[in-house]
């Protein structure tokens, strides 16, 4: 027997299927705990953190959204660059307040290799013209363009707004204060639909080669992954994608599926 949890957003799920202590394998018999390295279990933590946040991605933000990077005209420091843009947030909730709709929903990171910058996705609820924008953010450059608001989108986004994360900052000077500032990724508080969760025990021990996509689904073949959890023992990973309903018409008639670009 194994063990299946599966995640679901509005237009991905991801599975995950894994071997636990009490596991039987035909002819092999109890499955063995196997010793896991820190950078096994380090990329295991960075990938399921990605996970969790294009499926976040995907259930909260639509085509046409904000997609906002901010810069510094001067370079400054890491807890003043955090505090510039809580500013910005809270600016950015008075304008949604006065316009008397939903307080944003959004998701940002920080980034800093070389110079601080700031990327967020910001749910669109009115048009904000750029020069309400830039009035709301006096401290350097702010681009925004539109968000494309499709499965591919979240799933490209959330591994970007991730690359500089696996570590922490790069600057000698500033890794103390760099240490507070560890969490990924920050959201608005108490609006955002986190993705759903089920788990449950499958009756065979081992996993078919072949992976069969459910109706109304396409597998993202680039997404399957074999290895050794934190736990110690096997597991496969891999992620649907719904289709649209002309990829359906295609699916059907056995033609190959493309994903939307």
């Amino acid at each position: 027997m194994r063990k299946r949890k599966t995640y679901s957003s509005k237009n991905i799920k991801e599975i995950y299927d894994y071997h636990f202590r009490k596991t039987i394998i035909k002819g092999k018999g109890r499955a063995k705990k196997q010793n896991v390295t820190k950078e096994e279990v380090a990329r295991y933590n960075d990938r399921k953190a990605e996970a969790e946040l294009r499926l976040t991605l995907d259930n909260n933000f639509k085509a046409n959204d904000y997609y906002i990077t901010t810069t510094f005209k001067e370079d400054v420091g890491i807890e003043t660059a955090y505090e510039l843009y809580r500013k910005f947030t809270r600016k950015l909730r008075d304008l949604y307040r006065k316009k008397k709709v939903p307080k944003p929903k959004y998701i940002y990171v920080c980034e800093g290799k070389r110079r601080i910058h700031f990327h967020m996705i910001l749910g669109k609820e009115f048009d904000i013209s750029v020069e309400e924008f830039e009035s709301i953010w006096p401290h350097g450059y702010i681009e925004v363009v539109a968000y494309h608001g499709k499965a591919e989108d979240a799933i490209k986004l959330a591994s970007y707004f991730l690359k500089e994360k696996r570590a922490v900052f790069y600057r000698e000077k500033e890794v103390e204060d760099a240490k507070k500032f560890k969490k990924r990724w920050v959201t608005s508080r108490g609006n955002l639909e986190l993705p759903k969760e089920e788990t449950k025990t499958l009756k065979y021990s081992e996993w078919r080669d072949d992976i069969k996509a459910p109706k109304g689904y396409c597998l993202d073949k680039e997404s399957v992954i074999e290895g050794v959890n934190p736990a110690g023992y096997q597991y496969r990973f891999y992620r649907l994608i719904k289709l649209d309903p002309i990829q359906e018409v295609y699916k059907k008639g056995k033609t190959r599926v493309k994903r939307n670009e």
